[in-house]
């Protein structure tokens, strides 16, 4: 996939000529930035949303939500399956072990795959995992011991079953101990994506917390860089600010199209699912590209995770997972593919 780069006037001739009103038939016209340029894109299509996985033997206190995989197949000795995927709720603290033999499933639950940490003393969830260097890495966040903020721990393994926790935490990230200035309280929701020789870790920004706590902090779409997924170096401006009178994405992910990297997230503010481009990493590069409809829209459920995707074979896999904002209606995983069609 490539992004071609217009100005506004011949986005418009574009979607004269497709027949159709700005944001609609498919053909997006992006939001403009300040060099009067814009990006033509067709929205990726998806092909029928799944519920792929849910909780109904009490693995986790409220259900599935948070879904991570990779192949493990070629790589894990002896493995239990071809896909190993790892599942959290959110005020679980337990991370849960799937295998299954297509990336769609059907999924086999195995169990716990973490012991008590020393890193870690409560609300262990979100989860991310990587091959990297010969050995699975995963991410989990969860409350810092005797601390008022959260952080990301790093856990090793061969066999993608039985973890060693890594000798520090991979981000602690207090107002007491962090010198970024949009990073103030913690950084959460960690995705990690291997941009060809090196790792690049995409997270939630937290913002310093007012009266309102967690439910009115403005966050940002923060990064960091590591060659060996253990150790990395947090970059000073994030990839995508909060804009005027927003909150910012929620959950941000990350994921590799072509030559561009695409960027999602959740914004409350909004309550839409959206997706920005570009064709680097640098911060002030992202531009709006299109809100992910629909993905807000699944029957029973107000609380959408934003949408991870696994590239395999061709297909672009992608699962997002649903709960109710009380927590009570147990989350689910659900699965869809993508057809990023042409681009104009």
């Amino acid at each position: 996939m490539s992004v071609d780069i217009y100005t506004k006037a011949k986005v418009d001739e574009l979607l004269a000529a497709a027949g159709a009103g700005a944001g609609s038939g498919g053909l997006i016209e992006a939001m403009s930035g300040g060099d009067g340029l814009a990006a033509a894109v067709r929205l990726p299509t998806p092909s029928g949303w799944d519920v792929m996985l849910a909780d109904t033997g009490g693995a986790s206190a409220d259900g599935f939500k948070y879904f991570t995989i990779f192949k493990a197949a070629g790589r894990i000795s002896v493995p239990l399956d071809t896909y190993y995927a790892y599942t959290a709720g959110h005020n679980t603290n337990e991370i849960t072990l799937v295998t299954a033999p297509t990336p769609a499933g059907p999924w086999t639950v195995r169990g716990s795959v973490l012991t008590p940490t020393a890193y870690l003393s409560s609300h262990k969830s979100s989860p991310w995992v990587v091959w990297w260097n010969g050995e699975v890495l995963l991410y989990v966040h969860g409350n810092i011991p005797n601390g008022s903020s959260q952080g990301t721990s790093v856990f090793r393994s061969s066999d993608g079953q039985t973890f060693v926790e890594h000798t520090s935490l991979a981000f602690n990230t207090t107002a007491a101990t962090n010198p970024i200035s949009f990073l103030a309280h913690a950084a959460t929701y960690l995705r990690v994506v291997d941009a060809g020789g090196y790792l690049v870790a995409i997270f939630q920004a937290n913002a310093a917390y007012s009266g309102g706590g967690a439910s009115d902090v403005p966050v940002a779409a923060g990064w960091a860089t590591s060659t060996d997924g253990l150790n990395w170096n947090i970059a000073r401006a994030p990839l995508l600010a909060n804009r005027p009178g927003e909150r910012g994405l929620f959950d941000p992910s990350l994921m590799r199209v072509g030559p561009n990297w695409v960027l999602t997230g959740y914004n409350p503010t909004r309550s839409k699912v959206e997706a920005w481009v570009s064709d680097r990493l640098k911060p002030g590069s992202f531009r709006f590209m299109c809100d992910w409809v629909g993905l807000e829209a699944v029957p029973g459920y107000d609380w959408i995770v934003t949408p991870t995707t696994f590239w395999d074979n061709g297909t672009h896999h992608l699962y997002a997972g649903s709960v109710d904002s009380t927590y009570v209606t147990k989350g689910k995983v659900h699965h869809t593919t993508l057809d990023w069609g042409s681009l104009r």
